[in-house]
């Protein structure tokens, strides 16, 4: 890029920038922060005279130091990193490696637990692996710079296959919190080493779960969110990633334990049949400002009248407007969302088959409820 070439000459000839690049000792990292700047040399500095004190403070160069003795180290052999993939199915590099020949990153959210991982481990010792890793990952991207001469970027694929209630795991965590510190982290020292972050086989809940994260998160990240659906998955991934370098639950062809070390599986939503010439429904029981998420799927080609309305608390001022959430319409696949209660009340699905004579349908559906964290 020359360009960024350009920038970067006008960045070495800045007063007081030798030390700095010389503290940094990352050419790369340098050339993010001018990417992150606009090509502005001298706000670049700035900004990465902050990041050097930090990554003094913070170990930062320590763990640069192990890395560039031992580039190839696996993820099991960072600090904590036992501790943390016994609570939390991840995989980096090694066998996940995408079309750019890149490593990516996975992780299984939907299948960690939290609480028993902060039982075990303390917030500093988190940010300790979280800095090995960026490390890590900021070397991966220099060896490939230097090989094909072009700024790449880490592929993140957050895999939400998961049981019930992992919204309440993460709010009982303080899950936000750390999301918040760790990306400020990322953006503020790390600019340009994370690229598209991908939420896959996602339910519907995980749509409540980032609408109550969004205000926290920084702009530049919520922009390279995608949420990606079970049934897009696969192929997504399949044109990112070779489907030799990809697992079987993610739509490639490598056997999952060669990922993560923990068994995949598929449960979480709810299987009902509805009669013919009938209808059934499901609700849950919400209070003011509690957010929801729904969602369902009708198997085998079939179609049924689906709707979702809310139905104020009797001792509500306005408990005779029940509120329509989801006008009814013939369902044929999936559909969902997300509602959030202005007062006490409960959410209902309707799922009506009174239209059909002869032909049970066979539904899957998700309805979750979160209480949103206090603001802080």
């Amino acid at each position: 890029d020359p360009s960024l070439q350009l920038a970067l000459d006008k960045l070495r000839a800045t007063p007081g920038s030798a030390e700095v690049l010389e503290e940094l000792g990352s050419e790369l990292l340098a050339a993010c922060f001018l990417s992150r700047y606009d090509l502005d040399a001298e706000v670049a500095l700035e900004a990465l005279e902050k990041t050097v004190s930090w990554r003094q403070e913070n170990g930062a160069v320590a763990a640069r130091q192990r890395v560039l003795a031992e580039p190839d180290i696996p993820i099991s052999a960072f600090p904590h990193a036992e501790t943390i993939l016994q609570f939390t199915p991840a995989c980096e590099g090694g066998p996940a490696i995408d079309r750019q020949g890149l490593p990516y990153s996975i992780r299984c959210p939907g299948l960690s637990d939290p609480i028993g991982m902060f039982a075990a481990l303390t917030m500093d010792q988190l940010f300790e692996f979280q800095i090995f890793l960026m490390e890590w990952r900021l070397h991966q991207l220099e060896r490939h710079a230097s090989a094909t001469g072009h700024l790449g970027s880490v592929l993140l694929v957050q895999d939400f296959t998961c049981p019930q209630g992992l919204l309440n795991l993460a709010r009982k965590a303080n899950a936000s919190s750390i999301i918040k510190k760790l990306t400020a982290m990322f953006e503020d020292h790390y600019p340009g080493v994370l690229g598209q972050i991908l939420v896959v086989h996602a339910p519907y809940a995980v749509h409540v779960l980032l609408k109550g994260l969004t205000p926290i998160l920084p702009e530049r990240i919520t922009k390279r969110i995608r949420v990606v659906a079970s049934a897009g998955t696969p192929q997504l991934m399949q044109e990112l990633v070779d489907p030799a370098c990809l697992p079987r639950f993610l739509g490639g062809d490598v056997e999952d334990k060669l990922f993560i070390s923990r068994p995949i599986s598929t449960g979480g939503d709810n299987e009902l049949s509805v009669p013919a010439g009938s209808n059934l429904e499901r609700g849950v029981k919400l209070n003011k400002g509690d957010m929801a998420a729904f969602g369902c799927n009708v198997a085998e080609g079939f179609d049924i009248s689906f709707s979702c309305r809310f139905e104020p608390d009797a001792n509500e001022a306005d408990a005779a407007s029940v509120m329509e959430v989801c006008a009814p319409n013939r369902l044929k696949g999936s559909e969902g969302g997300s509602f959030t209660a202005p007062c006490l009340g409960r959410l209902v699905l309707l799922f009506d088959n009174s239209y059909s004579w002869l032909n049970p349908k066979t539904i899957t559906y998700e309805l979750q409820s979160e209480t949103p964290e206090p603001s802080s």
